[in-house]
């Protein structure tokens, strides 16, 4: 058989039978959006201060996401003290959605978080990366308002991506993504008595992360407007198998024998 036969037929071999697939951790709302949320709005828990494994949804029945297999409706969070809320909205078009506001003319900063044995569909142990994806929008053009990734690594330290701008409903759903291993990150302390912190330039270890979510912020000028998300996804990668790895050591033994 010549090399480059060989080498297909094994690279086909390979990823057909020994590479596992990407496990999704986090599916909440659907992309383009879901209206089969909540059939009326309703309003979830208020914190200042973020404590683990609690939780902030609104309860998960008749009037919460009724139907959620493989969706992940519960989370934790928290939020400043300026009269921010997060409300589950019944909507249209195009689709329900969570709406974070403030209090009056008052702009929202609040994050959002899925804790892995806690409110995720699976253990995120053992994988080496996670692709995050975000769909929402500001209510007014009034708004200038921005969404970033969170990430607790394997340490139990906190980490905030870079800002991405949210835009007006005019300009319809913003979508964001990225994976773990190819944002910029920082330090990031989460909410306690209404007062977070976005520290230095960090390298969050990602193997094994413990928690994943998101930050959101807005200013306001008018009252009772803020940031939605309609949709908020999260898979994780996995490291190769050791079949897979294996195999690629068979392959290279056998190139090498037949130069």
């Amino acid at each position: 058989m010549k090399t480059t036969s060989l080498l297909a037929a094994s690279a086909l071999l390979i990823s057909a039978t020994a590479m596992p697939a990407a496990t999704t951790l986090v599916h909440w709302g659907e992309s383009g959006g879901d209206q089969g949320i909540v059939p009326a709005n309703t309003t979830g828990t208020t914190a200042t201060t973020y404590t683990d494994g609690a939780s902030i949804n609104p309860t998960v029945g008749a009037s919460y996401y009724p139907s959620n297999t493989d969706r992940t409706p519960t989370y934790n969070g928290a939020h400043t003290t300026s009269g921010t809320t997060h409300q589950m909205q019944d909507r249209t078009a195009p689709g329900d959605r969570m709406f974070i506001q403030g209090s009056g003319a008052v702009g929202v900063e609040a994050m959002f978080a899925w804790e892995s044995g806690v409110h995720t569909l699976s253990s995120s142990t053992g994988y080496k990366d996670y692709n995050f994806t975000w769909e929402g929008q500001l209510r007014s053009a009034a708004d200038t308002g921005s969404m970033r990734f969170l990430l607790e690594d394997s340490a139990g330290q906190w980490h905030i991506s870079q800002s991405f701008s949210v835009t007006a409903p005019a300009s319809g759903l913003d979508s964001f993504s990225g994976s773990a291993s190819s944002l910029s990150w920082s330090s990031y302390t989460p909410f306690s008595a209404g007062v977070d912190t976005i520290g230095a330039a960090s390298t969050p270890d990602i193997v094994s992360a413990q928690s994943f979510g998101f930050f959101v912020e807005s200013t306001s000028t008018i009252a009772n407007t803020g940031v939605a998300m309609e949709y908020f996804q999260v898979n994780a990668v996995p490291e190769p198998s050791s079949t897979a790895l294996l195999g690629l050591g068979s392959l290279a033994l056998m190139l090498r024998r037949k130069r």
